[in-house]
């Protein structure tokens, strides 16, 4: 029994059994209802309230006489959660009037109580419903009411903050008549020209502006006939000392609730402080406030220019840098260490290259680039990259805590001419991402072909749900033999992906899963590969009674996902496969958390079998057949040639322990008659590889069984 139940069984007082018997059932009734209705709660939230209310209604069955109260506050629970939709109840009914009476807890007998606790629920549901509505009416018009008082406070609070911007404003700000005549002038427009505003009113605005050309009356033309939205000019202003003022002048036009226009507004901004102003921004904008380095914007300039500028005799070196263990500092000292910290790399970082022609600069969250211009006496790759990773291990200290950072490199040495900053800076990240993936404190210099490599394969990913929607992946069976006459036993579902590409080869079942789980796909896809190979093996058990099992593989993120036992549910009732007729295969090293411990359980307690997959004999593999639902095993392809007669009886001696326990001993990648012998002879009993067959259609497995007949 998974860990949840125990703790179930524990806290209810509920036999194992009995709790295993609702947990199937409550799951089924939460997806069902989940698809039914949308709400707010959701997923294993969804799934816990569900499997309360289920206890009670069980125990209102088993309660004689019986009491009506408990399965109505179930029924109104359920609207309590959202399910206020005749659709909530339909399907409440449906699945509780089948599930609860298959219970092994109860007896026909009791068919009189559960149909009772059912129409009390129904009761309770409605009465709920009811009230809801009738709640929501009242909430309707009080929000109504609510929102007259707030339109009108907005209308007063929008008066007076247009009347505290006139006065606060830097710029000039003029309403003007459709005739162009000063109806409101600010405080800021007297200042601008020397003189109280109240002397602008019913002033001509014309006048303000010496040789205008006719530009601002054009303007308020092109306004009011409705030929502009919005114009801006730059002018000069004649101010009462006779001096002219450098302004840019911002005309709107306004208009009534009528839509007719009704005024303009006229907005008058300093030239010089704007410009000055304009220029500090640009600044900030090229700069990390935190560290002080140039930004990425900034860092991507400055290439282009080194780019074309650099000595073809030494060239350029870029250097994509990620700390290691930035994540760790923040989540365990807080935010602001992890600020602190990085300042302190920029210090160490211009530290370590005060004696080079270096750009230093921060990219994104603990990242950082330096752009070296190489020369004569630039030290060699590994040389520098040896001295920033020494200088970064000195710790520094944030309140008492020693902290130092290990950092991992990307390295573009002397990059073709060819490349744009853009492209120069993609192919440092993937190079940064190759050392990543190498473990913490790694560094990668740049390589063409790798670099080509891991390109295809990004791009291969991201159009892999394309590839799949357009049919280009297809489901295909590979079988799997007995090693004692070589007869089909299984059936196992794999991927292949025919490339839209001439003379390119297929794309075959494990790197389609590396890559559709590389971008999260591998939930969506495994799911219809289920649905595909349930629904094929049913097809074949329906017209030529093939009843050997159907294996579908799943990968480490699917085996921990929380909805997978609703996938195979819905996969169950979509096709009609039965439980016996399909098993799992799970990586062996993921099966030991607690959602995959869980999620295994259900399966078993459905009556779905479990093959351990990539086996590889060791003590930690053992003890998962023994202390897990495991049907089967199947042995690693890497196991598959041992040499030696030491590894080879060692080998036997761990076949023998896992037959012992029970479960099945499938081995992969057997490709010849040799290997099939020596592995029958250690006590396995079915087989994958070259010597079953490849993957084929399913017209070809058809032939296939037909032939064994």
């Amino acid at each position: 029994m998974s860990k949840p139940h125990q703790q179930h069984a524990q806290s209810t007082g509920y036999p194992p059994d009995l709790v295993r018997g609702r947990s199937v059932l409550a799951r089924k009734w939460s997806y069902l209802l989940s698809q039914a209705v949308v709400t707010a709660v959701a997923g294993a939230d969804l799934d816990k309230l569900v499997a309360e209310q289920l206890d009670v209604l069980c125990d209102a069955v088993r309660t004689h006489p019986f009491d009506a109260r408990p399965p109505e506050l179930v029924g109104q629970r359920l609207v309590a959660m959202g399910f206020i939709t005749d659709g909530g109840l339909r399907c409440t009914l449906d699945v509780l009037s089948k599930g609860l009476v298959n219970l092994a807890e109860f007896t026909p007998g009791d068919l009189g109580q559960i149909m009772l606790a059912l129409n009390a629920l129904s009761c309770g549901y409605v009465t709920a419903t009811k009230d809801a509505v009738f709640e929501q009416q009242e909430g309707m018009q009080m929000a109504l009411l609510k929102a007259v008082r707030d339109a009108r406070s907005r209308i007063q609070r929008s008066e007076a903050r247009m009347g505290a911007f006139e006065q606060s404003t830097t710029s000039g700000l003029l309403v003007l008549s459709l005739e162009g005549q000063v109806r409101r002038a600010n405080a800021t427009i007297g200042q601008m020209l020397h003189r109280p505003s109240a002397e602008l009113i019913g002033r001509d605005v014309t006048g303000l502006f010496p040789e205008c050309d006719n530009r601002l009356t054009e303007a308020l033309e092109a306004l009011r006939d409705g030929r502009a939205d919005k114009t801006k000019l730059p002018m000069r202003l004649l101010d009462a000392d006779t001096e002219d003022l450098h302004v840019t002048v911002s005309l709107t036009l306004a208009k009534g609730p009528d839509g007719l226009p009704t005024e303009f507004v006229m907005v008058i901004e300093d030239g010089t402080e704007l410009t000055l102003l304009q220029h500090e921004l640009h600044r900030q904008s090229l700069t990390d406030v935190l560290t002080g380095l140039p930004n990425r914007q900034a860092f991507v300039g400055r290439v282009q220019d080194v780019l074309r500028s650099a000595d073809p005799a030494h060239g350029v070196t870029l250097i994509h840098l990620d700390l290691d263990s930035f994540g760790l500092v923040t989540g365990s000292l807080g935010r602001q260490a992890g600020e602190q910290l990085l300042a302190h790399v920029a210090g160490t970082l211009r530290g370590a290259l005060r004696e080079e022609q270096a750009l230093i600069s921060r990219f994104d969250g603990d990242e950082f680039g330096i752009l070296l211009e190489n020369s004569a006496t630039t030290p060699d790759i590994g040389t520098l990259i040896a001295r920033l990773s020494r200088e970064l291990a000195e710790p520094m200290y944030l309140d008492e805590h020693g902290v130092a950072c290990t950092a991992s490199f990307g390295v573009v040495h002397r990059p073709s001419p060819r490349f744009t900053p853009a492209e120069l800076l993609r192919v440092a990240a993937r190079t940064l991402s190759r050392a990543k993936a190498a473990g913490r404190g790694q560094w990668e210099l740049y390589d063409p072909e790798q670099d080509a490599a891991d390109l295809r394969r990004q791009s291969l990913a991201v159009s892999m749900s394309g590839a799949w929607e357009n049919g280009l992946i297809s489901v295909r069976y590979r079988p799997v033999v007995a090693l004692t006459d070589e007869r089909v036993a299984a059936l196992e579902a794999r991927l292949r992906w025919d490339l839209d590409e001439d003379d390119t080869e297929p794309i075959l079942h494990d790197e389609c899963v590396r890559l559709a789980d590389k971008t999260g796909l591998m939930l969506t896809l495994g799911t219809s590969m289920m649905e595909i190979a349930a629904g094929q093996a049913t097809w074949w058990r329906q017209r030529i009674d093939m009843r050997r099992p159907m294996i579908v593989s799943l990968t480490g993120n699917q085996l921990s996902d929380g909805e997978l036992v609703s996938r195979v549910i819905k996969v169950q009732e979509n096709t009609g496969l039965k439980p016996a007729q399909l098993m799992f295969g799970v990586p062996t090293a993921e099966v030991r958390t607690d959602d995959a411990v869980d999620n295994l359980t259900v399966l078993d307690d459905m009556g779905f079998e479990i093959m351990l997959d990539d086996f590889g004999l060791g003590p930690g593999d053992l003890a998962a057949v023994t202390e897990l639902p495991v049907h089967g095993v199947r042995v690693a392809r890497r196991l598959v040639d041992i040499g030696d007669v030491t590894g080879w009886d060692f080998v036997a001696g761990l076949v023998d322990q896992v037959r012992q326990t029970g479960a099945a001993v499938i081995v992969d990648g057997v490709d010849g008659e040799l290997q099939a012998r020596r592995w029958l002879e250690a006590g396995a009993q079915l087989a994958s590889g070259k010597l079953a067959g490849m993957a084929v259609d399913p017209g070809d497995i058809v032939s296939l069984l037909a032939a064994e007949v």
